[in-house]
C-alpha cells in the first residue's frame, strides 16, 4: 500500500511493483532503486537510457536530497496516480478475502478519476491474472491432512478481528475448526431458536463435514457458527456445544435456546439429549425430512406407481405425513386410526375375493390385498421407527413458527454456489466463511438502521398457515375431533414428491404409461416397467369395414411418416420395438404428415369415417400432449383408458433421475 514521507516540502510515496519491488514516486515521476550503501539509497528515474535525475534516501526510506540534474522529459501526474490506484487495489487483493473484481470497482469508484485519468485505467481484465497471481502468492500450500497449520490471515474476519474461535484435536473426533465472531456469538446466545445442520459436499477434502448453526434476530436468519469436522459422531457434536456453553459463560450470557431444529442426525440428537436434560430446550425434528423419509420408504417397498395412480393409496401415505402436524397427544390415537382403515379395507378385499365369480372383480380384489400388505409394510415401520424410537416430541411441528430447517439448508444452498466446486481445498472454504461473517455483519447493520426489508411471504404461504392455524382453532373449540382434523391436513396435502426411484421388480399391471424415453437413453437410478398400448384400440367398437379402412390409413401414415419426421411431435407404434436392447424404437409423424392424410381420405370417406378420423386425431393430440409432459421427467402418467383383450402389449423399463439433496 502507498506511503509517504515529507521532508523540506518535498514528499515521497512508495508503491509496489508487480514483481513486489518498491517504486518511489516523487513530483510526478517515477525512481527505481539502483544501488543501496551504508548509509543511503540511490534511487534513479525510470527513464534511465534519456535522465540523469537522482533521489537520495536514507535506509529508511526517509528523503535526503535531489541530484542537481533535472528531468530532460515531462512529468506524468496521470499515469503516477494511476500506478497508486493499482498499487492499492493489488495490496487489497492479497490482504482481503474480498472478490478482485469487487475491490477493483469499489477503488475506482472511490479514486474520483477525472476523465483523463479514466481513459488510461486498465479494465479489470487487463489486469487481473496480477491482481490473482498477487492472490495465488499469499495463500498457504493447500494441506494433504486435517493437521496443518493455519496462518494469521486465515484466522481474522475481514476487520481483522479474532475470528477463529476453537481450533479442538482428540483421539475422539480428530480435528474441530469453529469460526465465529464476538458479534456473531451475540447473536446465538440472545436467540430463542437455533437451526443446527451439515453439509457434506461443500467440505474440504479433509473434513467430513461442515456444520453450521443458524439464529434469528429481527425475525431473520443469521449464520453464527462454521464448524469444520473430520467426524460426524457425538464426540464431535459434543465439542462444539460445549465450547459454545463455555463462551457464553465468558460473555455472561447463556446458551439455552428454546428450540433448536435439525435433521435426525443420531449423534446430535443424543448429545443435545444428554447437555440440555435439566433445561427447558426442546429439539425438534425438521419436517421436511420426515416427510422425505416416509416418501423414500415409500419408494423403496414398491409404492411410488401406487401412490400416483390410486386415491386411497395416495391419502393413506399423506396421512402418515400429516401426522407431525398433529398435537402430540393425538398422534398414537391417530396412527392407530390409519391402521385400521387398512385393517378394514384388507378384510372387505379378502371377502370380496372369496365370493365373487367374476374375473375382473377377483383382480381388483388381488390388487387390493397386495397394496393392503405393502401398506401394513409402510405402517410397522412408521411404528417401530417414528413412534417408538424418534417420538412424537420430537418429530411434531404442531404450534411452531417454524416447521422445517429450510433457512439452514437454504444457506448451504448459497455457500455451495459462493464455491463453485465440490470439495473446495479448506483454505478457500475458510475465505468463505470470512466473507460470509462480513455479508452477515452488514445485513445486520441494514436492520439496525431499518434499511433492511424482509422478503415477504407468499400469498400461498400465508393462505396455507391460515388455514393451519384456524383448523387448530377449530380443534380446541371442539367443533371438530381429531380424525377430521387429520383428515383436513391430509386435504391441504403435503408433498408428493422428493425425487423418483422407480424399481423394475415392483411392478403395476394396473397403470397405462406412455414413454419418452428415446432409444440410447439409459436408467440412472432405478427403473419402472412401462407398458404401452397398441394405438388400433381405440377403433375396437369399430365395425369391421371401418377397421379395414382405419388399417389403410395407418398404413399410409407410416409410410409417410418414414419420409417427414417432427422431432417435436411423437407418436409410439407398436410394430418396431428392439428386443435386443429393450428400448422402443419411436416412430414420429408430424403435423404435417397427419394432415395430409387428413386431406386425402376426407374427400372420400363416408360421415362415420371422418368420425373415426377425428377420434385418431383427438387420441393422438392427448398422446402428444402428453408425452410433452414426460419430456420434463415428471415420472408417469396414469390413464384411465380400459385394455382390451385384443391390445398388444410390450414391456420396457425406463429410469429417473433423482436430485440429492445435503
Amino acid at each position: 500500500m502507498p506511503n509517504a514521507t515529507s521532508i523540506d516540502n518535498c514528499e515521497i510515496e512508495f508503491i509496489l511493483s508487480t514483481k513486489n519491488k518498491k517504486i518511489l514516486l516523487c513530483n510526478g515521476y517515477r525512481y527505481v532503486l539502483n544501488q543501496t550503501t551504508k548509509n543511503k539509497k540511490y534511487w534513479r528515474c525510470e527513464d534511465s537510457d534519456n535522465c540523469g535525475a537522482y533521489v537520495h534516501t536514507t535506509l529508511k526510506d526517509i528523503y535526503l536530497k535531489h541530484n542537481n540534474i533535472q528531468h530532460n522529459h515531462l512529468a506524468d501526474p496521470d499515469e503516477v496516480i494511476i500506478n497508486k490506484l493499482i498499487s492499492k487495489i493489488r495490496y487489497r487483493v492479497m490482504n482481503e478475502h474480498l472478490s478482485a473484481s469487487f475491490v477493483y470497482e469499489f477503488e475506482v469508484a472511490r479514486a474520483k478519476l477525472t476523465e483523463s485519468q479514466l481513459a488510461i485505467m486498465p479494465a479489470f481484465k487487463k489486469i487481473k491474472s496480477m491482481l490473482y497471481m498477487a492472490r495465488a502468492s499469499t495463500i498457504p500450500p493447500i494441506p494433504k491432512t486435517f493437521e496443518f497449520d493455519i496462518p494469521m490471515l486465515y484466522q481474522l474476519n475481514a476487520n481483522s478481528e479474532k475470528y477463529l474461535f476453537a481450533d479442538c484435536d482428540s483421539r475422539d473426533f480428530d480435528r474441530v475448526l469453529m469460526y465465529s465472531s464476538n458479534r456473531q456469538l451475540q447473536i446465538l446466545f440472545d436467540s430463542e431458536i437455533i437451526f443446527c445442520d451439515g453439509t457434506f459436499a461443500s467440505s474440504p477434502p479433509q473434513f467430513k463435514q461442515i456444520y453450521t448453526i443458524h439464529a434469528i434476530y429481527e425475525e431473520e436468519s443469521f449464520p453464527c457458527v462454521f464448524a469444520l469436522c473430520t467426524q460426524k459422531n457425538n464426540e464431535t457434536y459434543d465439542v462444539i456445544i460445549t465450547k459454545l456453553k463455555s463462551a457464553a459463560k465468558q460473555m455472561k450470557k447463556t446458551f439455552t435456546p428454546s428450540l433448536i431444529m435439525s435433521d435426525y442426525e443420531s449423534g446430535f440428537m443424543e448429545v443435545v439429549k444428554k447437555v440440555y436434560s435439566n433445561d427447558n430446550t426442546r429439539h425438534v425434528g425438521c419436517y421436511f425430512h420426515t416427510s422425505q423419509a416416509i416418501y423414500r420408504k415409500v419408494q423403496e417397498i414398491g409404492l411410488q406407481v401406487p401412490y400416483n395412480s390410486t386415491v386411497w393409496v395416495r391419502n393413506i401415505v399423506r396421512s402418515l405425513m400429516a401426522l407431525p402436524l398433529l398435537y402430540r397427544h393425538l398422534v398414537n390415537d391417530q396412527f392407530d386410526h390409519i391402521v385400521n382403515l387398512v385393517g378394514e379395507r384388507l378384510k372387505q378385499a379378502k371377502k370380496l375375493k372369496r365370493t365373487t365369480s367374476e374375473s375382473d372383480q377377483c383382480d381388483a380384489a388381488l390388487e387390493e390385498i397386495r397394496l393392503c400388505e405393502i401398506l401394513l409394510i409402510l405402517l410397522n415401520y412408521f411404528e417401530r421407527y417414528w413412534i417408538n424410537t424418534i417420538t412424537p416430541a420430537m418429530f411434531c411441528v404442531q404450534g411452531l413458527q417454524y416447521r422445517t430447517n429450510n433457512l439452514a439448508e437454504g444457506f448451504h444452498n448459497r455457500f455451495s454456489r459462493r464455491l463453485n466446486e465440490i470439495h473446495a481445498n479448506v483454505w478457500k472454504v475458510i475465505a468463505t466463511f470470512i466473507d460470509e461473517e462480513y455479508h452477515a455483519y452488514q445485513k445486520m447493520l441494514l436492520i439496525r438502521t431499518g434499511a433492511h426489508k424482509k422478503a415477504n411471504a407468499t400469498a400461498l404461504q400465508i393462505a396455507y398457515q391460515e388455514r393451519i392455524n384456524k383448523l387448530y382453532v377449530l380443534y380446541e373449540k371442539k367443533k371438530i375431533n381429531a380424525t377430521e382434523l387429520l383428515e383436513a391436513h391430509d386435504v391441504e396435502g403435503t408433498p408428493s414428491s422428493y425425487g423418483k426411484v422407480y424399481y423394475a421388480e415392483r411392478r403395476n399391471d394396473g397403470i397405462h404409461l406412455i414413454t419418452t424415453i428415446k432409444k440410447g437413453q439409459k436408467a440412472a437410478a432405478g427403473v419402472l416397467t412401462v407398458e404401452v398400448l397398441d394405438k388400433e384400440n381405440i377403433t375396437a367398437e369399430a365395425d369391421k369395414q371401418n377397421e379395414d379402412d382405419m388399417q389403410n390409413i395407418t398404413t399410409t401414415s407410416e409410410l409417410i411418416s418414414c419420409d417427414e419426421q417432427s422431432p417435436s411431435k411423437t407418436i409410439l407404434t407398436s410394430s418396431v420395438v428392439d428386443n435386443d436392447d429393450n428400448d422402443f424404437e419411436q416412430s414420429i409423424v408430424s403435423s404435417d404428415a397427419m394432415a395430409k392424410i387428413q386431406n386425402i381420405e376426407l374427400s372420400s370417406q363416408s360421415t362415420n369415417q371422418k368420425k373415426i378420423q377425428k377420434q385418431i386425431g383427438g387420441e393422438i393430440k392427448i398422446r402428444n400432449r402428453l408425452i410433452s409432459q414426460l419430456a420434463i421427467w415428471n415420472g408417469f402418467a396414469p390413464s384411465n383408458t380400459k385394455r382390451r383383450a385384443s391390445t398388444t402389449k410390450f414391456t420396457t423399463t425406463i429410469g429417473h433421475k433423482r436430485t440429492k439433496k445435503n
